[in-house]
């Protein structure tokens, strides 16, 4: 039985390198892992997205997406990978894969909107990320993760829940596509969509204290492995804001389009 791919649930800060991720999973799931005797293997990439400014933004902002990192085999169904946008452990029995992971989001700039004006910034953080997967038959593979940021910015956690599936039309080439929802409580919700009013710029008070789901999202993406040591990847997806994500002041548009293309090249 092949080995299921856990994917992650699409967001304006991660998506872009969340798709490089799960490419370079594809990618040992076709080609294997040909350091198997040394355990090692490396992989360095670049890309470039389209995603809104911030979640929630009507704005749109393009930006180079690097990606580099090593994976570890412990053994034929545990892996250590090292690296940016994610570290972190996974075990994989080919019907089940459990995992824990470190993420990076980017935050978010008061200077990134004229209507984010006086409020704090949200820096850059790390997101703790238990996780688990399986495969439902043959057709589709149900995706959970809990994510947990380690900021002294965002408060509160964060569920993620996911169904995809993916469609080998060629040996080289690949289509897939993930439908997914993403539960906030309470606590997250407050720290990315709470406000205080700010009249010169049209920015009313707001107060996000409803836990639910905040988020849908969807995306397709299309891989073509050039050969053993290359792959090329291009994504399009979108999100739609709900409950209070929605109805917030913050919010510009509570769906918006993203769009990902990039390389990458394994040593």
């Amino acid at each position: 039985m092949k080995k299921i791919l856990l994917t992650c649930l699409f967001t304006a800060s991660t998506v872009s390198a969340a798709t490089f991720a799960q490419a370079q999973e594809s990618y040992e799931e076709q080609y294997g892992n040909e350091s198997f005797a040394s355990k090692w293997s490396y992989i360095a990439g670049a890309g470039v997205a389209i995603s809104p400014e911030y979640l929630g933004s009507d704005e749109m902002d393009t930006h180079a997406i690097p990606l580099l990192g090593a994976s570890y085999k412990i053994d034929e169904h545990q892996t250590i990978k090292l690296g940016f946008p994610r570290t972190g452990y996974s075990y994989n029995t080919g019907a089940y894969e459990y995992g824990l992971d470190l993420n990076y989001d980017g935050g978010r700039d008061s200077s990134d909107d004229r209507l984010l004006t006086g409020l704090e910034d949200i820096d850059a953080y790390a997101t703790l990320s238990p996780r688990f997967a399986m495969q439902m038959s043959d057709l589709f593979v149900f995706g959970a993760q809990l994510n947990l940021p380690l900021s002294n910015d965002v408060d509160g956690y964060t569920v993620d829940v996911s169904v995809s599936r993916t469609y080998e039309l060629t040996p080289e080439i690949s289509i897939a596509w993930e439908l997914g929802t993403s539960y906030a409580n309470k606590d997250y919700l407050d720290s990315m969509f709470s406000t205080t009013a700010n009249a010169g710029v049209g920015r009313a008070a707001y107060t996000a204290d409803d836990a639910g789901f905040y988020m849908y999202s969807g995306k397709t993406t299309a891989t073509y492995h050039i050969d053993k040591k290359n792959f090329v990847l291009a994504n399009l997806g979108f999100y739609k804001l709900t409950g209070d994500a929605g109805d917030s002041s913050l919010t510009q548009s509570d769906t918006a389009p993203q769009f990902t293309m990039g390389y990458v090249h394994r040593f």
